[in-house]
């Protein structure tokens, strides 16, 4: 098992233990990742983060 594959089954344990999966639909996973995108756009704004352009 690698690394990545060992942090994957830690987190499954980590949801399965508090029953979430139930929550882990097409629908609210949608919803989630919309919420917490803006939350980042949020912070970089506030922060006045600004994009480097590569060479």
């Amino acid at each position: 098992m690698n690394d990545t594959q060992g942090i994957i089954e830690k987190i499954k344990k980590f949801r399965d233990e508090r029953d979430w999966m139930q929550f882990h639909d097409p629908k609210n996973m949608a919803i989630s990742i919309i919420l917490e995108s803006s939350e980042v756009s949020k912070v970089l704004t506030q922060k006045g983060f600004k994009v480097q352009k590569s060479r």
